[in-house]
């Protein structure tokens, strides 16, 4: 079962994933030399001061208590960018790519939540990781539940999306697809 939004809120972020963001300076005297300025010398905020910590750190937590209730879905690189506009007007909710990251032992996966998607509110964000964590767990398990290049969704993703508690329904051009997260997920 996937936890509710006040569940993730609360779960601390031990085990996380990496993400994507500049590194945090201390405003300190001694470190204040070092902080990033603009072009006039003054001080650039931190991160932590930026809006989108909160939102980094809201998915993050939510992909840490996916993992925690299906362990079997793998670790990825976990970034929220602005990718969701589509060629003909739609919108990309999330993607996700295997072995996108090079590391250095190994290429990591990647799940993307488009900054776009987050207007549709927490819980359709949490709809969406689950949903590219379906994909990611099927990488893990060698299963192909896609074709057309990743856009039709077949009925063996439908199984795994299931299973990790979201509902999917079938659409004709992209297959089951359309996710839904049930009442009380």
């Amino acid at each position: 079962m996937v936890p509710s939004a006040v569940e993730i809120k609360g779960m601390a972020s031990e085990g996380s994933i990496c993400l994507v963001a500049n590194p945090v300076m201390t405003d300190t005297t001694q470190n204040i030399k070092k902080q990033a300025r603009d072009a006039k010398g003054r001080l650039l905020p931190k991160v932590t001061d930026s809006p989108l910590a909160a939102v980094y750190e809201a998915v993050n937590k939510a992909f840490v208590a996916i993992r925690v209730r299906h362990p079997e879905v793998p670790q990825v690189m976990l970034v929220v960018g602005a990718t969701g506009r589509k060629q003909g007007g739609g919108l990309n909710l999330g993607t996700f790519s295997p072995q996108s990251w090079e590391g250095n032992k190994e290429a990591k996966h990647e799940i993307v939540i488009s900054g776009e998607s987050l207007k549709n509110g927490a819980e359709d964000v949490l709809g969406t990781l689950l949903h590219e964590s379906a994909h990611a767990l099927a990488t893990k398990r060698e299963i192909k539940d896609t074709s057309r290049q990743g856009r039709f969704h077949n009925k063996k993703f439908k199984v795994l999306a299931e299973e990790l508690g979201i509902e999917v329904s079938h659409d004709k051009s992209i297959g089951w697809s359309i996710t839904t997260l049930p009442v009380g997920t």
